[in-house]
């Protein structure tokens, strides 16, 4: 089906709305290969598939289509769904590289401590040293987990900012972003210089 191309789009996006979630995991999986955009609504709309195997495969398939909907699709799912679906989301905007740093920049800034953290792990993916003065400050957020993130992110950033900020965590008060923050200081001082 998927060797037919962008013509099979609308015969796979009626079979997202089966009752039968094997039957939608499979148009999601053919339509990944398709990467037609106008099903991008259509994917969208199985981020909040009851059926986590079908909101994974849906975020997967976003990734594969790119493009500006899906994009804003994903990272409007960045607190929606399980720690899976999270995984996917974070793993999908990856695939637009530099593009999704300013959305999720945007997103650190969240008032929902998973949206901010699933951001900054999206970051970590994407590492865009563009990102790394909105980290740095996320590494005073009120959620210790939204810390972390932002601190393990910064680590995969080259540059001066994101070495300042781990250097600066150091001497948090987390006890958990102290140690991070030692090993990811000792990891910049002997391994190889990043930026």
């Amino acid at each position: 089906i998927a060797g037919h191309g962008w013509r099979t789009t609308p015969l796979l996006v009626r079979q997202l709305a089966s009752k039968d979630a094997r039957v939608r995991l499979t148009a999601l999986h053919v339509l990944s290969k398709v990467g037609d955009p106008a099903a991008t609504a259509a994917v969208a709309e199985r981020l909040g598939d009851a059926d986590g195997a079908v909101a994974r495969k849906a975020a997967f398939t976003l990734g594969q289509i790119g493009g500006g909907a899906a994009l804003a699709a994903l990272v409007a799912a960045l607190g929606v769904g399980d720690t899976g679906l999270g995984d996917a989301v974070a793993t999908a905007l990856a695939r637009f590289g530099a593009s999704a740093s300013g959305p999720l920049i945007d997103a650190l800034g969240s008032p929902d401590a998973a949206v901010r953290g699933n951001a900054a792990e999206s970051l970590a993916l994407i590492g865009d040293p563009a990102g790394a003065a909105q980290l740095a400050a996320t590494l005073d957020d009120p959620d210790p987990t939204v810390r972390f993130a932002a601190l393990f992110a910064l680590g995969e950033l080259p540059g001066e900012t994101a070495g300042n900020a781990i250097a600066g965590a150091v001497e948090s008060d987390d006890a958990r972003v102290r140690a991070l923050a030692t090993r990811l200081r000792a990891d910049r001082a002997g391994g190889a210089p990043r930026g």
